[in-house]
């Protein structure tokens, strides 16, 4: 048997053995596609806390979000961006270093 059957033989095995981490990693790529992009040269506020406070009825109020809110906990299980509109003016000449 030539030397190149072989080692494709051993390439095959080692594929074979990867099948579950492979499988694994394909999940990960498939969720992490379903989160919101996210611009990183852009003002970024994240909302966190306990469960039923409130989180979601603030990002409905406070941004342009569509966040569905229920009077029991648990009821956002997803990463929601809201977007503002915000006038920001330019700091006083004497305040930039």
């Amino acid at each position: 048997m030539p030397a190149s059957w072989i080692l494709i033989a051993r390439m095959a095995g080692i594929i074979k053995r990867q099948k579950d981490p492979l499988a694994y990693l394909e999940q990960v790529r498939q969720h992490l596609a379903r989160l919101p992009a996210i611009e990183v040269n852009t003002r970024t506020l994240i909302l966190a806390g306990y469960p039923n406070v409130g989180k979601s009825s603030f990002m409905n109020k406070v941004t342009r979000a569509d966040v569905d809110v229920q009077p029991y906990a648990f009821t956002t299980k997803s990463l929601f961006v809201g977007h503002m509109d915000y006038k920001c003016t330019a700091p006083p000449e004497d305040d930039l270093i």
